[in-house]
């Protein structure tokens, strides 16, 4: 009888690395959808329970309302660390995950808003939350194809000097990408 695939290619793989394509898209009107590249950092899914790690980055316009003109942006850096338990059948896993990470917040002001109002915002760094489910399609023995959706739950705690107001950036975030696997 022949030895499992994992065995004729030298063991199980543990670790992928790659590069995704993520959006983000928030549930408040008065922050903006952000599409851009990610860093994907992954533990390879085998059936079970395993880890889940991941980097997004987004950059979002806030503004007072949908139709107005943008303010500002909002940089968020987002490092996660969970845990996921995996479904497979042949080169398919299905992980549906939760995950908690802190989201650094970096808010700028528009040039206009600051000469005309003297305002600026300032973002909080915050405890943020993700959860969903990720399919990773195994290509060859070194190579995945991953899709990802889910819910990111974050409240950086936004505030434009000169009025109160809310910007939350709570919202829809999927990514798609390709990883290799690392060892």
């Amino acid at each position: 009888m022949p030895a499992p695939l994992e065995a004729q290619v030298g063991g199980r793989y543990r670790l992928m690395v790659g590069a995704n394509v993520n959006s983000l898209n928030p549930w408040d009107a008065d922050v903006g959808t952000d599409t851009g590249p990610g860093l994907l950092l992954r533990g390879v899914p085998h059936r079970g329970w395993g880890p889940v790690i991941d980097y997004s980055r987004f950059e979002l316009d806030l503004r007072r309302g949908p139709a107005e003109p943008r303010l500002g942006t909002l940089l968020l850096r987002a490092p996660i660390g969970g845990i996921g338990y995996t479904f497979e059948r042949k080169r398919l896993a299905m992980t549906l995950h939760a995950a908690v990470g802190w989201g650094f917040n970096r808010a700028s002001t528009e040039p206009e808003v600051v000469a005309r109002d003297g305002a600026r915002f300032e973002a909080k760094d915050r405890l943020l939350f993700r959860g969903g489910v990720t399919f990773t399609q195994s290509v060859g023995t070194r190579f995945a194809l991953v899709g990802s959706a889910g819910a990111l739950l974050h409240d950086p705690k936004i505030t434009l000097r000169t009025e109160t107001g809310t910007w939350r950036t709570n919202g829809l975030v999927w990514e798609v990408g390709a990883a290799y696997k690392v060892f």
